[in-house]
Formats: structure tokens, sequence, C-alpha cells
């Protein structure tokens, strides 16, 4: 994984271009969003907090209310020219950075964020807390970086813009890979982090690798739908659809409590989609009942319903 910064903001890192990449952001994260108590699987102080994450991916990048809207922006910026002041004197001071580094992000100065974390990081001999805010904050620079671009295309669809979207998509993918695979290093018994890997490894098309991740996610209760959701993705996108078919099933039949329950009718959509590819319209028709028992208005539900009528 590069370690190079830009030395520059991203050009299009306006406000409207960072709240699309926060939503973008938890669009990805949203199965995560199905886990409750992910703290209590979770060991070191680093690592992203499911539970508590902010729009921007990770807890610790939340700011202080008191700091946010026009009235406080004179109050912000005395606060970071004060911790500013105080690293000077005092660089290997963890908390100051995490504090400076979320201001930063405030303030979409993300170059300097990841700067501080760098020069912080070579000062506290590579502080594992300070390590994963670094990771943090790559995954968010590149994820600005890609709806920059993605907006690029959106405005003006030619082959190169579409050829640099692709490349960015890898790009990002590279980098989530490269950072969850060290911190799986770091906390091989981290079933989140296992998950996150899991995760990473498919949306890079690394389905044979994400399978024994999310695999060992099913083994933790408040994991279990959305790993075997994922991983029934694997086995549909390999062509192994008896597998996906089975984990698709698994996946709705381990929701933990009513918050994972969109979790449950995803999973009994591709369960009922899969079954109507294999022939078997009694078995689609029983998945896609139990769905509209949850959910009556689904919008999936009356695609798929069409589809059975002509099986």
């Amino acid at each position: 994984m590069s370690t190079e910064i830009e030395n520059r903001e991203h050009p299009r890192a306006t406000t409207a271009i960072v709240e699309q990449a926060s939503r973008v952001i938890g669009a990805n994260r949203r199965r995560l969003g199905f886990v409750q108590n992910a703290s209590a699987l979770t060991r070191a102080s680093g690592t992203i907090e499911v539970a508590t994450a902010t729009s921007r991916g990770a807890s610790w990048m939340e700011v202080d209310p008191k700091y946010l809207g026009t009235r406080a922006a004179a109050d912000l910026l005395a606060r970071i020219q004060q911790l500013e002041h105080w690293l000077r004197d005092q660089p290997a001071r963890v908390d100051y950075c995490r504090e400076l580094a979320a201001l930063y992000l405030e303030k979409q100065r993300d170059y300097e964020a990841e700067r501080l974390l760098v020069r912080t990081l070579e000062h506290t001999a590579k502080d594992p807390q300070v390590l994963s805010m670094l990771e943090d904050v790559k995954i968010y620079r590149m994820s600005l970086k890609l709806v920059a671009v993605e907006a690029d295309a959106a405005h003006d669809p030619s082959p190169a813009n579409q050829a640099i979207v692709e490349e960015t998509r890898k790009q990002r993918d590279r980098l989530e890979i490269d950072v969850f695979s060290a911190r799986m290093k770091r906390e091989p018994d981290n079933m989140v982090l296992s998950f996150e890997f899991g995760c990473r490894l498919k949306r890079g098309g690394e389905f044979a690798e994400a399978r024994p991740h999310l695999e060992r996610a099913l083994h933790a209760p408040q994991l279990a739908a959305a790993a075997a959701l994922e991983l029934g993705e694997c086995w549909e996108r390999s062509g192994r659809f008896a597998e996906a078919l089975k984990a698709y099933r698994s996946a709705a039949d381990a929701i933990a409590d009513d918050s994972q329950a969109d979790c449950r009718t995803d999973a009994l959509l591709r369960a009922s989609s899969i079954a109507a590819d294999l022939k078997l319209p009694n078995l689609a028709r029983r998945y896609l009942g139990w769905l509209l028992q949850i959910d009556p208005d689904h919008r999936g539900a009356a695609t798929l319903l069409e589809r059975l009528e002509r099986i």
C-alpha cells in the first residue's frame, strides 16, 4: 500500500462532494449497520467501531458539536491553532493528534489530516491507534477521490472519464484490501475485522479469498446474518447457485433482532431469484411470500413476482 501523500487538497473536495462521499461510505457500510454491540467484538482502540460509526466511517472522526455550524467557525479555527501549538511542543500526544485530525477533516483539509497522522506515527514509534487512524483517513480520501471522478463521469460520460472511474474503483478496492489485511495481521482474533476484510475482498472480485473470512464471521451471532448474505453473493457470483441459495436461507434465518430486517428481506429476495433461475418456482414463491409478509411494498418483489408468473 502506497504511503505517498498528494501535496494538495482534492480539487473537487467541496461541501457537496464531501457530503456525497459520506453517503457513499455509509452505503458501503450498510450491512455492518446490522451489527449490534460491535464494540464488544473489537479490542484495539483504533479499530472502526460499527455501532458508533460516523458518516465518515470511524468514530474518532466525530467532532465536538460545539465546533459545528457557522457561528462556531471562529472557535473551531482557534481550537485548531491551539492544538497545532501544543503538538509542536508535544508531537507524540495521540489525543491532541486525534482531535486535530478530526477538525482538519471537518474543515475539508484532508491532506493536512493525513500528513499530521504520518508525522505523529513517526513520533510515537508506530502507535497502533495512530496507524489505524491514518488508514481511516487514507480510505476517506480515496472515497472523496472516487466520488469526484464519478461526478465528472456523470457530467461527461466519455470513455476516458469512465476509464478513470473504473481505475479509481480498483485503487479504492486495493487500498481497502491492503488496509484490512494489515489490520487482520494485527488483530487475528477480531471477528468484525474478519467480516470487513471478507467484504472488501468480495467487492474486489476476490470471491474465493473472501469466503474463509466470511465463514469465520458466521460464528459471531451478531455478524452471522450479514456474513451469510455476503457469503451468498460470493457463491452466486462464482456461479455456485446451490451454495448461494443455502447461504441466503441461512442469512434469513440468522437474524438476531429487528434491526437486521433489511438483511432478511435482501436474503429472501436473492433466494427467491436464484430459485427462479434454477426453475424451482414453488420454492421461489415460498421465499417471496415470506418476504412480502415482512415488507408488502418491497420494491424488488413486484418485478420478481411478474417473472415467476411467466415460469
